[in-house]
């Protein structure tokens, strides 16, 4: 696990440096091409193929490395590797992708509710940022106490990013032991935080760690049904940054919103017009946010209009169902009622 993220963290410095040509040609890359990592390139790759997070500049970064990479290894079967990704990166077309600059704004610095001012840290600052993390985690590694003068005020940022990717490092007794003295002798803000979680005993076994991605969707469901039953819809699109919409966490969460509709076969109005309003307003600004889904976007906007066209609101049922989540079934017919005396 940790020369898995060792590798990942290194690639990614590697890419976000303007001197990862000299590094290479200057033989002073801190990773053995033999010891299994170009498996971990591939996969990096790979990955990308289905999902891409990178900018261009990027792609055109990683296709000159497995150059150079090629160029410096004898194994026929490692060359074969690196001539398959140079074949995937150099024939697709790739999007000129930002996540990578909001997940790492999301990992080191936000809470899922701020994710959608990442703009706030510049995008150069966070390209540092992701070089940094690699530097800090071959300290731990590393056993020369001396290094640890390197460490800044960001350290327990590194921290965050760590702990959300991989949250099963606190059982390397190693990184454990490391990361509590050097907290315990820094004066970092919040450090009991972090020293409790290294010195959690809980038995991580997800391979992945933390999954952000679904917390994430949850949070834009619920962004999403505040904006739907708000009296102000155009208030709160004012409020959210204008490529907020078109996140791969908002729209899945449409799409998991209007499947549910379309299941119970209910919708109250103000949800019906606030998402009329929601999807005129995507329509009207998709040319001017860059994407490398548009199509998918495209087709669940028109999926959300259809059941639109074809669902007649019911705001009696909605309201009934909204009080049964947040009171209990047994006291529905005392709602109804109430409600029809008010009418």
């Amino acid at each position: 696990m940790i020369k898995k993220i060792y590798y990942h963290y290194f690639t990614e410095y590697l890419l976000f440096s303007n001197q990862y040509k000299k590094l290479l040609e200057e033989g002073l890359l801190d990773v053995d091409p033999k010891n299994d990592y170009i498996y971990e390139l591939y996969y990096f790759v790979e990955c990308m193929t289905y999902k891409n997070i990178y900018p261009v500049f990027i792609i055109e970064r990683l296709y000159e490395f497995s150059s150079l990479l090629e160029k410096n290894i004898e194994d026929e079967k490692d060359k074969e590797i690196l001539g398959w990704m140079k074949l995937v990166l150099s024939g697709q077309e790739w999007n000129d992708a930002t996540e990578v600059y909001n997940r790492e704004y999301i990992s080191r610095y936000a809470t899922v509710e701020s994710a959608k001012h990442f703009s706030a840290i510049s995008v150069r600052q966070l390209a540092v940022d992701i070089q940094k993390d690699f530097q800090y985690l071959n300290m731990l590694l590393m056993n020369y106490k001396e290094l640890e003068v390197c460490i800044d005020e960001d350290f327990p940022f590194f921290l965050n990013k760590l702990l959300l990717g991989f949250p099963q490092v606190i059982h390397e007794e190693h990184l454990q032991k490391k990361v509590i003295r050097i907290l315990r002798e820094g004066n970092f803000e919040n450090k009991e935080k972090y020293m409790h979680l290294f010195q959690d005993q809980t038995n991580y076994q997800v391979p992945q760690g933390f999954d952000l991605a679904s917390i994430e969707v949850f949070h834009s469901l619920e962004k999403l049904k505040k904006m739907l039953a708000s009296k102000d819809i155009q208030k709160e699109l004012e409020q959210i940054s204008q490529q907020y919409v078109y996140y791969d966490s908002f729209i899945l969460a449409m799409n998991t919103f209007i499947e549910q509709v379309y299941f119970n076969q209910n919708m109250m109005q103000r949800e019906s017009d606030n998402l009329r309003e929601l999807l005129f307003y995507m329509r009207n600004h998709i040319d001017d946010v860059p994407l490398y889904n548009r199509g998918e976007i495209i087709a669940i906007m028109n999926k959300c209009l259809n059941v639109l066209n074809v669902l007649s609101p019911k705001d009696e049922i909605g309201y009934i169902n909204e009080y049964r989540k947040r009171v209990g079934n047994w006291v529905s017919y005392f709602f109804l009622s109430s409600l029809k005396k008010r009418r």
